[in-house]
């Protein structure tokens, strides 16, 4: 069994890791293909909800949230909006 020193040592020279993902196929439309003013409202707010949500557990923020990183998903006639980008 290690002790507390050697696993302190160990954490301390693991390097800082980042997940990242690619996709393959498109996941949504870009935020101009909104059909109506109360999709537009649901695709921001949950734009907002991602925001916030990654604010309070990840302590990031966006800087750079404009209509091209804001994608619209449909799913069995329910429309979603993503956040996107976060480089």
């Amino acid at each position: 069994m290690l002790g507390d020193d050697v696993w302190q040592q160990i954490k301390d020279s693991v390097a800082l890791r980042v997940h990242k993902r690619i996709c393959m196929h498109g996941i949504g439309e870009p935020l101009k293909c909104v059909k109506s003013i109360p999709e537009l409202i649901i695709v921001i707010r949950d734009v907002m909800r991602c925001h916030r949500a990654i604010l309070d557990h990840c302590s990031i923020l966006h800087r750079d949230i404009s209509p091209n990183n804001i994608l619209v998903s449909r799913d069995n006639g329910t429309v979603r909006g993503m956040l996107i980008d976060f480089d």
